[in-house]
């Protein structure tokens, strides 16, 4: 039986591995039905902090650093921002959703 923490933890890793993907996106691989492992190693580091309670600027921060540092891209901080965004938004909606609080 798994507990509502697992299933927060197993849903935010997918939804972390989707916006990477289709949001983020720094190469351009979208498209491509085999792109999804392009980027999976990215999702531990984004999970960790995200679950380490980062803000959006610490996951912009990290976004930046693996598009410079480890793809070789140039930076988009605009777009890591919004993407940031997207993650974080992702964290809270989670976090309500398995704990039933409500922010209405």
């Amino acid at each position: 039986m798994s507990t509502s923490t697992d299933r927060f933890d197993q849903e935010l890793f997918q939804r972390i591995d989707e916006v990477l993907l289709y949001h983020w996106d720094p190469s351009g691989l979208a498209r491509d039905p085999l792109a999804r492992e392009h980027y999976a190693g990215f999702v531990p580091d984004v999970f960790a902090a995200l679950l380490d309670d980062a803000d959006e600027q610490r996951i912009m921060e990290l976004l930046l650093l693996l598009e410079t540092e480890f793809l070789g891209l140039a930076p988009r901080p605009s777009h890591a921002r919004r993407v940031a965004e997207i993650l974080v938004e992702w964290r809270e909606v989670l976090e309500r959703k398995y704990t039933g609080a409500s922010s209405y």
